[in-house]
């Protein structure tokens, strides 16, 4: 079978825990360092701290999209605010989550969350479903040093 024509195996999505990230050091500094890059995503609204502390406390929630035997291609963040479920996804490949996230729903319901926020980069307009739109858009400039 050539490359072209060999099927992907399907994807699996499920909660990663604090308990399995203690049991497994690998997967443990691969979803932290995700964690890592949806916090800079969340440009300040999430900081490493506050999800660590949010999943310590329950509150944050951590879910993966991983590729058989063990690829993990996105996480997820998933975090209850007053009524919206925020999602902080990073990959190498948020294309492969998009399948799941009919599962966010229910997701946000058990969180009694009335509606879905993501939050990321500008590019997901392009991979996203046509559900899904934006609802404000935050533009930045740094600012040079003063000169004395």
């Amino acid at each position: 079978m050539s490359l072209e024509t060999e099927e992907r195996a399907p994807l699996l999505f499920g909660q990663i825990t604090a308990d399995d990230m203690r049991k497994n050091e690998v997967l443990a500094r691969v979803v932290m360092t995700r964690v890592k890059e949806v916090c800079a995503h969340s440009k300040g609204r999430y900081t490493v701290q506050q999800v660590a502390d949010g999943l310590a406390a329950g509150v944050c929630s951590l879910w993966g999209a991983m590729a058989p035997p063990a690829d993990l291609r996105a996480i997820l963040v998933t975090a209850p605010n007053e009524g919206v479920l925020d999602v902080l996804l990073a990959g190498p490949d948020i294309e492969d989550v998009t399948p799941f996230f009919s599962r966010l729903d229910g997701i946000a319901r058990s969180e009694r969350c009335g509606s879905l926020r993501l939050i990321g980069p500008g590019f997901w307009k392009e991979v996203l479903p046509r559900e899904w739109r934006p609802v404000f858009t935050v533009y930045e400039r740094t600012l040079e040093p003063r000169q004395a």
